[in-house]
């Protein structure tokens, strides 16, 4: 089940054999922290945060999900958190609330994509 689970995360575009090295090879444990990794709350905290416009907490929901996304080798995921990341962070150089609130959106959509993706691919069984 492991190989199955690191071949899909391979073909999403993650670097599963570098993600192994500091993992020690052990596929076994890269897979119980990829388990934990989707029960962690990041994913669901900037989520709401988002939703009632709380951006300040949703940087940092962001920026720990960021973290952990490159922490695990997650590439995908953590290049549209990052970028979620710095527009939440500094607005993007964006001149109005509503054309921010539309960039963070967007962007969200993509990091939501891909987490889902990812959470897919680890809950499968």
């Amino acid at each position: 089940m492991e190989e199955v689970i690191l071949e899909k995360l391979q073909n999403m575009g993650i670097d599963v054999e570098s993600t192994l090295k500091r993992f020690m090879q052990r596929e076994d444990l890269y897979i119980r922290f990829l388990h934990k990794f989707i029960q962690d709350q990041n994913f669901a905290g900037l989520k709401n945060s988002l939703e009632v416009r709380e951006y300040e907490e949703a940087f940092k929901y962001a920026h720990t999900l960021k973290g952990v996304a490159g922490n695990l080798g997650l590439t995908p995921l953590y290049e549209e958190v990052n970028m979620l990341v710095e527009k939440l962070r500094c607005g993007d150089d964006i001149k109005t609330e509503k054309e921010l609130e539309e960039k963070i959106w967007k962007n969200f959509e993509k990091v939501e994509e891909n987490y889902n993706e990812i959470y897919q691919i680890i809950t499968e069984e």
